[in-house]
């Protein structure tokens, strides 16, 4: 993952965190000009201590889509399309 992380030109880069980070409408208002964007969906049970460590020295930031925690294939599904509607891609 390390590597990958050094390597992507994605302009704006985040994790989906079901423990803390900022709300992805915020994420999205403060990064709306962002031209690509990654995102990152855990293995159940979450990320590592080192994952976290790895994510914040490549500027991947923590975001959370509420207090429900939804298993990787529908978070999947949740995340695209809230970003294709807010950015204008749907």
């Amino acid at each position: 993952m390390k590597a990958y992380l050094e390597t992507t030109s994605a302009s704006a880069k985040l994790f989906l965190d079901e423990k803390n980070g900022i709300q992805l409408k915020e994420m999205i208002e403060e990064n709306r000009q962002r031209s690509s964007w990654m995102v990152l969906i855990g293995p159940e049970g979450g990320w590592s201590k080192s994952d976290r460590e790895i994510f914040k020295q490549n500027q991947v930031y923590p975001v959370h889509l509420g207090s429900r925690i939804l298993r990787t294939e529908t978070a999947l599904v949740a995340i695209l399309s809230i970003l294709q509607y807010e950015l204008g891609d749907l």
